[in-house]
């Protein structure tokens, strides 16, 4: 369970960062010198989160079950990315700056994932949390070549918002699987 909702948020994370800026180049045209502002807004925001948001985690540990906590702000991390990311596809004519706002806020979310999947290792074995991390990363890692394979295959021939609503509906539907499987089946 906890692989696979590892993977899950690995294919979220490489989506953001090998496609976002494709497409803001193919399909939004914003050139490479506003693609690069664009695209580095949401990572750094998301930079941001992560560097307060585990102490957040560690004090509502001290207050609640620890498995509940995990499940809760990995849940946010997910589901929140999917409720988020669903408005690029179902709205049409987005404005430039509601889709910032809309990729702030899904990489932002995404990093509560430090206060649930990343330490669920340790707290499931923490004498071999590590190499534990270290084989879920490697298999979590294969997204990083997935991710631009199914972007490529399903923008080729065309990358228009249609064909990217694919793109973005496989991130939505990862990331619910993910939340899915890790509030199901994980146990920190």
């Amino acid at each position: 369970a906890l692989v696979l909702s590892h993977w899950a948020y690995g294919w979220t994370l490489y989506t953001f960062f090998n496609e976002l800026p494709l497409f803001c180049n193919e399909v939004l045209n914003l050139g490479p010198a506003i693609t690069s502002i664009f695209t580095s807004i949401p990572s750094f925001t998301s930079w941001v989160v992560g560097l307060v948001f585990p102490a957040f985690v560690d004090e509502l540990i001290k207050k609640y079950h620890r498995n509940k906590v995990r499940k809760i702000v990995q849940s946010i991390a997910f589901f929140g990315c999917a409720s988020v990311m669903i408005f690029i596809v179902a709205l049409k004519n987005i404005p430039i700056w509601f889709l910032l706002i809309i990729f702030i806020l899904a990489n932002a979310v995404s990093q509560f994932t430090l206060g649930g999947i990343n330490c669920t290792f340790l707290d499931m074995a923490p004498p071999i949390s590590g190499t534990l991390f270290a084989i879920s990363n490697t298999i979590s890692n294969t997204a990083g070549f997935l991710v631009p394979l199914v972007t490529g295959f399903l923008t080729n021939e065309e990358s228009s918002r249609e064909t990217w609503n694919y793109v973005w509906l496989i991130y939505i539907g990862v990331g619910v699987l993910g939340g899915l499987v890790y509030i199901i089946f994980a146990d920190c």
